[in-house]
This record gives C-alpha cells, sequence and structure tokens, in this order.
C-alpha cells in the first residue's frame, strides 16, 4: 500500500478550529497532525483563551479552580512515567496496615474545568506514552478521579499535537493502542491564512509581499534529509522571524544585513530570491503614489512579468500595513484620510485577481474601518457588491 493511500484527512486552519469545537463539546478526544510550524500547538491555545471568555471564566496555564479555564500542556517529553503516577509514600489502610500509595503529580487536575494538552506526544517515550493511557481515554489516573462540569460531562477535555513520522522531528512511533484513543487529523495552513494572520501581527510588508508572491515558499518543497543538511529552512515561524528581524532595515542602506538574516532563517537559495524581490519593488516611487496614484498605479501595472506581480502585490501589502496603522508617509505631510483615496485609486486601477487579494487584506487589517470604508466609499463599495461573497 503506497504512503498515498494511507495518509490521513488533512484540513486548513478554518476547518481546524471547526473541529475543534465540535469535538470539544462532545468531549472525545481529537490528534492534530502536523509538520513544523503549521499552528497545531496555537490553535488549540486560541481556542482555550476563546472558551475562557466564552464561558466568563479566567484563562490559565497554570492554576485549577472554580474560576479558571485552564489549558494545561503535557509535554511527556520532558516526563518519565513516574512523573504522571505520583511519588510513592507510606500510607496506612482500613486495617492498620502499611501500604505504598503514590501522591499523584500536579501536572493534573482534582477541580475546575479546562484541557489538558498533550503536546508533542509522540516524543515521549513508549513507557510514558503508556502511562498517558488512562487520562487519555477516561481523564483520570490512578487515585484522581474523573471531574465532570455542571452538566455531567468531563470537565477535562483530552487533545494532542503531534509532528508527523515523515518530517525528520526524531518522533516515537505510537502504538495501536493509543492512537485508537484518538480521532485524527493533519492540519495544514493555507499561505492565506498565514498571511492573514501576518497582517493581524503587524508583520513587514515585505514578508507579506514575498509570501503573496510565491506561495510555494512558504513551507519546505522537498521533505528529505537534506533539510538536515540545510540546517536553515523556510517555515512560517522563520518567515514570521525575518520579519520581526529586518523590521526598520532599509533595503540599499541595509542590504547586507537583511540577506545576511534572511539566510540563517531560510538558507541561501530563498535568502537570494528574497533579496531580489525587495530589489524589485523599490522601484515603487511612494511620492508618486501619494501625490498621482492612478498615473502610478498604471505605470507598475505596465511591467512585464513576474516584475508585475512583485510590485503589485508589495504595493498592496506596504498600503495594507500603512492604513492599518496609520502611517502616512513623512515627506507628504499628510492626513491620514489621503490613504483612504489612494486605495480607492489602486483599486480602480489593478486586475479584479488583486482587487480581491486587496480587499481581503484591508478586511483582515481591521475588519470595523473596512466596514466603513467600504460604506462610505462608492467605488469601493460597488467592487465589493461586484467580487460578493468573496470578500464580504
Amino acid at each position: 500500500m503506497s504512503a498515498e493511500q494511507v495518509k490521513i484527512n488533512t484540513v486548513n486552519l478554518t476547518t481546524a478550529k471547526k473541529m475543534l469545537e465540535t469535538f470539544y463539546n462532545s468531549r472525545e478526544s481529537l490528534m492534530l497532525w502536523g509538520k513544523p510550524s503549521t499552528a497545531k500547538s496555537s490553535i488549540i491555545k486560541d481556542f482555550a483563551i476563546a472558551k475562557a471568555k466564552e464561558l466568563g471564566l479566567e484563562y490559565s496555564e497554570e492554576f485549577f479552580g472554580a474560576k479558571y479555564f485552564t489549558l494545561k500542556v503535557i509535554t511527556l517529553s520532558q516526563m518519565d512515567s513516574p512523573d504522571l503516577r505520583g511519588m510513592p509514600c507510606v500510607s496506612v489502610d482500613n486495617n492498620g496496615k502499611e501500604i505504598t500509595k503514590f501522591i499523584p503529580t500536579e501536572e493534573l487536575p482534582r477541580e475546575g474545568q479546562g484541557i489538558l494538552f498533550f503536546d508533542e506526544l509522540n516524543n515521549g517515550d513508549e513507557t510514558t506514552l503508556k502511562a498517558a493511557y488512562q487520562i487519555i481515554l477516561d481523564g483520570k489516573y490512578g487515585s484522581l478521579q474523573r471531574i465532570k462540569d455542571s452538566t455531567g460531562k468531563d470537565a477535562f477535555w483530552r487533545v494532542a499535537a503531534s509532528n508527523t513520522e515523515d518530517d525528520f522531528c526524531n518522533t516515537t512511533p505510537m502504538p495501536l493502542a493509543l492512537l485508537r484513543r484518538f480521532s485524527h487529523v493533519e492540519v495544514m495552513p493555507t499561505t492565506e491564512e498565514v498571511v492573514n494572520y501576518f497582517i493581524s501581527m503587524s508583520e513587514d510588508a515585505r514578508v507579506i509581499a514575498y509570501l503573496q508572491a510565491y506561495t510555494a515558499d512558504l513551507f519546505p518543497t522537498e521533505w528529505t534529509d537534506v533539510l538536515l543538511t540545510k540546517k536553515a529552512n523556510p517555515f512560517p515561524s522563520q518567515w514570521q522571524r525575518i520579519s520581526r528581524l529586518i523590521n526598520g532595515l532599509k533595503e540599499g542602506q541595509d542590504n547586507s544585513l537583511i540577506r545576511e538574516i534572511v539566510t540563517s532563517c531560510i538558507g541561501q537559495g530563498l535568502a537570494g530570491k528574497f533579496m531580489a524581490f525587495i530589489k524589485i519593488t523599490n522601484k515603487i516611487d511612494w511620492t508618486k503614489i501619494y501625490t498621482d496614484t492612478e498615473k502610478e498605479v498604471k505605470n507598475l501595472q505596465a511591467t512585464a512579468g513576474t516584475d508585475k506581480t512583485s510590485l503589485t502585490y508589495s504595493l498592496l501589502s506596504e498600503l495594507t500595513m500603512r492604513w492599518k496603522n496609520n502611517v502616512s508617509i513623512k515627506v507628504m505631510k499628510k492626513d491620514i484620510k489621503l490613504v483612504d483615496k489612494i486605495i480607492v485609486d489602486v483599486i480602480s486601477n489593478v486586475d479584479k485577481e488583486m482587487q480581491i487579494s486587496f480587499l481581503k487584506m484591508l478586511k483582515q487589517a481591521n475588519a470595523q474601518r473596512f466596514i466603513k470604508l467600504v460604506t462610505m466609499n462608492k467605488e469601493i463599495s460597488n467592487v465589493a457588491a461586484e467580487l460578493g461573497k468573496i470578500v464580504l
């Protein structure tokens, strides 16, 4: 049987989040698989924070109790099986005879409600994995009994996340006895989901534009042992690291430093491609964009080949971040309201695919302000209405 035939179902982050809600409501255990930097742990944490808010409870990753919704992260790779069972102590039974009892670990709850999150589950050794069987299946361990909420459901939902066996993360094969305790899905974010997240986090516009122009570079193109030799490989977390390291560094003035930083994060090949990309985007004359937007955008659209795509994505990404962060071009000394007019002119002079991308980016950057922008500007309103559900 081929690897393709046995591959588990893969979903994007949007679908994965919906699945978390469904499995939580039923308190059925779910295991998220995925390659490094696919946001498996992040979406579970975001889900727990949102659930705490929904229930009117205080979110915690440390404390258990009636006022908390606790996300307890249990990392088996950092534990031995006795860590779960607890430390032994001498006690006396009902007949006065000495017996051995175990004091359960503080990692496991005695009260409250929340989520027991087994992160990097298949990085634990075999004996530690076996020690977790009862917790995962029954929600109890040793002398610690299952905790119920006011509806009679398990107070603590069990969920896990792990890297896949073929991604060179030194995983431990999981026995069928443990696998059957979960439902399984692989998580792989789309480039649009990653870009939207980067926009929400106000990451560097150059990185956002590059990933929109070269979507295949978000992850390694081949998963072989060459990744271990190269050391530096592209992942969403690495692109975010690049964004934060080069923030404030300028092309031309800091090119050598930018190149070395990018190379250290994603390797020489992609670093050269990224530097070539931002060199192309330097052709954007921001003074002209602010003084004669329509003419300058038309000039950019007349650029041949891939340069047109690179320049357009760079323009849209930079404008989105300026619009989101209320940053105007200093040399013009204009009010930020000018950016709204520029957005109208840009949308009117790019093709439909870019219109869709731009409006989606603006909506992601600031949904409330986006609605106002669409409402107050007839041109944008007409474009948004034409594109319909794709954007709105």
